[in-house]
């Protein structure tokens, strides 16, 4: 909400204020009206609120609502929090952070928000609050089971102190919800608007960047069955029912003179979305491992992915992703029939 709609709110309220009190009307129910005004909604197919199973802990680096609301204008109320910051991510249906940071059009499947706040409650309180997602056009991002004028309600339990933090869950669907462009997300308390922020999202998908120390040629997929033994050699297709572990196979050519010791991520994410992970995994990724890159043309075997006593890959096209940092350096597929 800009400067000038907020000076025009607030104009519009005192207006009626004087009005119902020259004919006697309570102004709670006027407040209200004006408050809960309908607003354009798009109407998603019940998007799915997924609960975020990883998070991380950020610093605040945003503005306490106390001075947010005297740069609008605004009349504060006195509410359990104030709101420092929100950051956005990315995730997909079974609640694992994807991204965080960028949101990419065609990569982007659940919104999550992590909500960095001062408590100013004696003690640990639950608390109702209500979000709304605007999407570029205007138009509030609902479901069919969204209450009115919003996109979600949730319950949050607000600690004292500074610096805290909690998190809303992932919303979408798994159908494209999001699309390029600049979307407000509100955080409504029972007393108001507590905080808005705007985020961005790109459109494609995450650009593939250079790495310093080498550069990869190509990733090759290696499956075994349970007892080790190939099943796609000579680019035989590999079964589903029999691969128990695949394994990635990098060649690439690396640019310093002598051997160099770097860490690297991977992702692998199924054709359902869903990233592939376990309780070692960092947060956005399915593994880490640091490997030795030699110089020139060389070839490396990296981490495996799978179970030995039963397949996890059902059929379908599998993305993986080569990360160096916060920088995807390389990114191919391959299927499973």
């Amino acid at each position: 909400m800009t400067v000038k709609d907020c000076n025009q709110t607030i104009l519009f309220t005192v207006r009626i204020f004087f009005l119902c009190v020259c004919l006697g009307f309570p102004f709670s129910q006027v407040y209200t009206q004006v408050k809960d005004r309908n607003v354009p909604t798009l109407i998603i197919a019940d998007p799915l609120q997924i609960p975020v199973k990883v998070s991380t802990k950020k610093k605040s680096s945003g503005k306490p609502i106390s001075e947010r609301i005297k740069e609008l204008d605004l009349m504060p109320e006195s509410f359990l929090m104030d709101v420092a910051d929100v950051d956005f991510f990315n995730a997909d249906s079974l609640g694992h952070i994807l991204d965080e940071g960028e949101l990419y059009e065609d990569e982007l499947q659940f919104l999550g928000a992590r909500i960095l706040y001062d408590g100013k409650v004696k003690s640990t309180q639950m608390t109702d609050l209500s979000v709304r997602i605007i999407s570029p056009k205007g138009i509030v991002i609902r479901g069919n089971k969204s209450p009115e004028n919003f996109s979600f309600h949730f319950k949050v339990s607000v600690k004292r102190g500074n610096n805290q933090y909690f998190q809303f869950p992932g919303y979408g669907t798994t159908q494209k919800v999001y699309s390029t462009g600049k979307y407000d997300y509100e955080i409504w308390s029972p007393k108001g608007l507590l905080y808005q922020k705007n985020f961005f999202v790109k459109s494609g998908t995450r650009p593939v960047e250079k790495c310093k120390y080498f550069s990869v040629n190509s990733i090759s997929f290696m499956a075994v069955d349970r007892n080790e033994k190939v099943l796609n050699q000579d680019g035989a297709p590999i079964n589903a029912d029999l691969v128990r572990f695949i394994y990635p196979k990098m060649k690439y050519y690396g640019f310093s003179s002598s051997e160099k010791s770097i860490k690297l991520q991977a992702r692998i994410i199924r054709p359902d979305g869903v990233l592939f992970k376990d309780r070692e995994s960092p947060v956005c990724f399915s593994y880490e491992k640091t490997v030795t890159i030699k110089p020139g043309e060389n070839s490396i075997v990296l981490l495996g992915w799978g179970e030995k006593t039963s397949s996890i890959f059902s059929r379908g096209v599998y993305l993986y992703e080569l990360w160096y940092g916060q920088k995807k350096i390389f990114e191919t597929t391959f299927a499973i029939k």
